[in-house]
C-alpha cells in the first residue's frame, strides 16, 4: 500500500508498479511460486511479533536485512506490516570472503606437521589443528568441552607464559619462547612456542601460535654435550695435547687442548685463529718447510 523513494530507487520500479502487489511478487520475482525460505512476514503472521531475516532480494540485486513490524487496529487485529530492508550486500560479501579465508586457513593448517592454535584473550583454545590434538593426546570431544593453553603447562611455567604474553602485547613481536608442556597423559615434552596477536577491527581478540616439539633437538643437544664431556675427559688424560687445524702454511688452529700451555708456554686462546701466534711459529725454521712439503 506504500513504498518510499529508497524502494523505488533500489528496485527501479514506479510507485504504480508496486502499489497493490504483494512483496513476494515485487521483490522476489513475478513467477515466484512460494515465499522465500525463512520469510519474516510469514513468521510474523504466526508470531504476531517483529521478525527479521537476512535474505536475497532479487529486485534490489543484493542481500538485505529485512525486518517486519506489525501494526494493529484498536481491536487488536493486524492492520499492516512495515517492511524495513537494510542493504548488507557488501557486509555479506566481506563475511563470505572472511569465511572462505578462514576455511582455507583451517585446511592449510591441517596439512602442517606442527601444532597450530588460536586462543581467546583468556587463553581458551578457539582452534587447534589435528596435529596439535594428536600430539597432546586430545580429541575433538575434549576440545568442545573447553581446553586452555594453561592446561598444557605446569604451574611453574604459567607465570612465565603470562609474562611473555604481556611482553607480546607491549612489543608486538615474539621470537619464540621455550616451555615444558604437558600432554593429556601427563607426559612432559619440551616445546618452543611462537605467538602473535590477531585483531578484529583493530581490537585484539586473541592469540595465534605455532608450537614446535623440540624433543629430538633436546636429545641431540644432550648427546653432543655428553660426547663433549667424554672427549674432554679423554684428552685431559693424554700425555700430550690434541689439536685440530686448517690445512695451511700457518697450521691455523681451530681447537687445541689445555695441555698445550704446559708444553709450549702458550695458552689455547693464543693459538686459535692465530690470535697471538701461529702454530707454525713454534716449529723450528729448519723443520717448517720440510713439514709443509711432507704434508703437502
Amino acid at each position: 500500500i506504500h513504498a518510499n523513494d529508497a524502494v523505488l530507487r533500489a528496485s527501479g520500479l514506479l510507485i504504480k508498479e508496486i502499489i497493490g502487489k504483494s512483496c513476494l511478487e515485487v521483490f522476489h520475482g513475478k513467477h515466484s511460486g512460494c515465499n522465500p525460505q525463512n520469510c519474516p512476514a510469514k513468521r510474523l503472521f504466526e508470531s504476531g511479533c517483529v521478525e527479521e531475516e537476512e535474505m536475497e532480494i532479487e529486485a534490489f540485486g543484493g542481500f538485505y536485512l529485512v525486518s517486519c513490524t506489525p501494526m494493529f487496529h484498536p481491536d487488536g487485529s493486524l492492520k499492516q506490516i512495515i517492511h524495513i530492508a537494510t542493504d548488507i550486500t557488501e557486509r555479506k560479501k566481506y563475511y563470505e570472503a572472511l569465511k572462505e579465508s578462514e576455511q582455507n586457513f583451517r585446511e592449510m593448517t591441517s596439512l602442517l606437521p606442527q601444532t597450530i592454535y588460536e586462543t581467546d584473550l583468556q587463553g581458551k583454545f578457539t582452534f587447534v589443528n589435528q596435529r596439535g590434538l594428536e600430539t597432546f593426546g586430545y580429541n575433538m570431544n575434549d576440545f568442545d568441552k573447553g581446553l586452555s593453553l594453561y592446561q598444557m603447562l605446569p604451574p611453574s611455567e604459567i607465570a612465565k607464559a603470562k609474562k611473555n604474553i604481556e611482553l607480546l602485547f607491549k612489543n608486538n613481536s615474539n621470537n619464540g619462547n621455550e616451555y615444558t608442556a604437558i600432554k593429556k597423559d601427563g607426559t612432559v615434552v619440551p616445546v618452543i612456542i611462537y605467538t602473535t596477536v590477531f585483531y578484529k577491527n583493530n581490537v585484539p581478540i586473541g592469540l595465534r601460535g605455532l608450537l614446535v616439539d623440540i624433543s629430538e633437538q633436546k636429545k641431540t643437544q644432550n648427546l653432543i654435550l655428553e660426547n663433549e664431556r667424554k672427549f674432554k675427559s679423554l684428552i685431559s688424560n693424554l700425555p700430550g695435547f690434541v689439536y685440530r687445524c686448517n690445512y695451511d702454511e700457518k697450521w691455523s688452529m681451530l681447537y687445541i687442548s689445555d695441555l698445550c700451555e704446559e708444553i709450549t708456554g702458550y695458552s689455547p686462546d693464543d693459538f686459535i685463529d692465530n690470535k697471538n701466534i701461529s702454530f707454525n711459529e713454534i716449529i723450528s725454521k729448519d723443520d717448517q718447510e720440510r713439514l709443509w712439503i711432507v704434508w703437502k
